[in-house]
């Protein structure tokens, strides 16, 4: 409960289009059933309202270890992967055809011209998705421990945006990002201009991203001491489950 919230409200805080979210105290004929998290659901009312726009929504679906290579000039595979989330009847091409593309342009854009990949993708959303999610220790997201995963794509015209979804699995891997213990040592040996540098910053998330997840272990832990009537036995029931759901949906009363 508290890495998904916390994680959804980081995401608002750096422009993020996340959905909220609120706990609440369930109880069942009058009987105490347990703490849960009621998720905003992301639908094209959640999108139009976010980016002020009409558009395509789309939920990435897990189907396989994919990692944004080209799938290829057929459609069919990006139908599998991109599951279309609208109303009404639109072809194949209409759906899926900026989809090829913007793969493609991801794969064979020419060194030094990546940016090309704005046209289909808003490079600065992703940007602040990918930052966040580092702080985060998310292995899970956008750029999965195996492949891509817990998003969705609402697109206006040409231009996708990226929506986060899912975010249980943050904080949890922050000490898989990399010895953040070395990271602080070549932080403290760069340069004033060094400092200046992306990978300044996304070092200083990294360890950062480390002790707040540390601290949420600490919250895990004070939780657990409660007594049960107060944890509710779902609470528990949650934390056992797999750490990678590939395909299962949430629902809007996420746990």
């Amino acid at each position: 409960l508290i890495r998904e919230s916390t994680a959804m409200a980081l995401m608002r805080a750096v422009g993020v289009a996340a959905p909220r979210e609120a706990p609440a105290r369930v109880f069942v004929n009058g009987e105490y059933a347990g703490l849960y998290m009621i998720v905003e659901p992301v639908d094209t009312v959640f999108a139009q309202k976010a980016f002020e726009k009409p558009g395509l929504l789309f939920e990435y679906r897990w189907t396989y270890p994919f990692f944004a290579t080209f799938p290829g000039e057929s459609l069919d595979p990006y139908a599998t992967l991109f599951e279309s989330r609208n109303l009404g009847v639109h072809s194949t091409a209409e759906l899926y055809t900026p989809m090829r593309e913007l793969f493609r342009t991801i794969n064979q854009a020419p060194e030094g011209a990546f940016a090309q990949v704005d046209q289909y993708l808003n490079l600065a959303g992703l940007v602040r998705t990918l930052g966040a999610s580092t702080f985060m220790a998310e292995w899970d997201g956008v750029f999965g421990y195996d492949g891509m995963n817990n998003f969705y794509l609402y697109r206006m015209g040409e231009q996708a945006q990226l929506i986060p979804w899912d975010r249980d699995q943050a904080f949890h891997a922050a000490d898989q990002r990399g010895a953040p213990s070395a990271a602080v040592d070549q932080t403290n040996q760069e340069t004033e201009q060094d400092h200046q540098h992306p990978r300044h910053h996304i070092l200083e998330m990294s360890v950062l991203g480390q002790q707040v997840g540390h601290r949420l272990e600490q919250a895990d832990y004070e939780v657990e001491q409660l007594p049960e009537h107060e944890r509710g036995e779902p609470d528990r029931q949650h934390d056992q489950q797999p750490a990678h759901d590939h395909g299962e949906e949430e629902t809007t009363a996420a746990h």
